[in-house]
């Protein structure tokens, strides 16, 4: 028992539960432990893709503290695949990416691992050359090394945009959040009553499209509670 007062096999079932319901990865291709809401996922999947499936559907159950990603990923046909091909199945899958942005990002190749570095000058660009690789059969990971360079940031836009994105208690939660700019990083900081809010946040800073977000947003149930009558804050850290 922990904080948020759900229990240890609640999650394991719920996690379970979640990995079917998603049917982008099954629940006998994952295993899942889980102790005081930390859910360890191991096992082999067939795709990077199916590792943030996974991750991603974890994270939905309520409850999840956090996610240790202990899986690893197995491509079959990768023994007879040389990383030229590879490299060259990535090379055309970038060209969607846009010439300009393509023209910046260099690709390295180990054993179907791919690597991407260089510049672009917004978040999407960066974003969208790791998806389009990570539909390639073929590479076994991808790791982003993307940097993002000469972005302006309007940081009263983003922390408007988090606070619409909430259906609930819109107020508070922004109130709680703050937002820095860290060089190439925006950094969003605070406490949130769940994951899903955490989750609202760091897609509404994404909208920006311009720098990487860092979220260290913490995640504490209950933290803030309002009396409808009185319209007080009060404030219960779980023990």
């Amino acid at each position: 028992m922990f904080g948020s007062g759900i229990r240890d096999f609640d999650i394991h079932r719920e996690v379970l539960s979640e990995l079917d319901w998603s049917q982008d990865v099954h629940s006998t291709e994952v295993g899942v432990q889980v102790h005081s809401g930390i859910v360890t996922l191991s096992g082999v999947v067939s795709s990077p893709i199916k590792k943030t499936f996974a991750i991603d559907a974890a994270h939905r159950v309520e409850g999840v503290r956090a996610v240790v990603d202990a899986m690893v990923v197995h491509v079959p046909a990768f023994d007879g695949v040389a990383d030229v091909d590879v490299a060259r199945e990535a090379a055309v899958a970038l060209d969607g990416v846009g010439r300009e942005s393509v023209d910046h990002i260099r690709v390295t190749v180990n054993r179907g691992c791919v690597t991407l570095s260089g510049q672009v000058r917004n978040r999407r660009a960066r974003l969208e050359a790791e998806r389009f690789l990570r539909n390639v059969k073929d590479i076994t990971d991808v790791v982003n090394e993307i940097s993002v360079v000469g972005a302006d940031v309007d940081t009263q836009a983003i922390h408007t945009s988090i606070e619409h994105s909430f259906q609930s208690m819109a107020e508070h939660a922004a109130r709680r959040i703050s937002i820095e700019i860290d060089g190439n990083r925006l950094v969003l900081k605070g406490t949130v009553n769940t994951w899903s809010e955490r989750e609202e946040a760091e897609r509404a800073a994404s909208g920006s499209g311009s720098l990487d977000v860092d979220n260290q947003i913490q995640v504490y149930p209950h933290i803030a509670l309002e009396s409808h009558h009185e319209q007080q804050e009060f404030v219960y850290i779980a023990g």
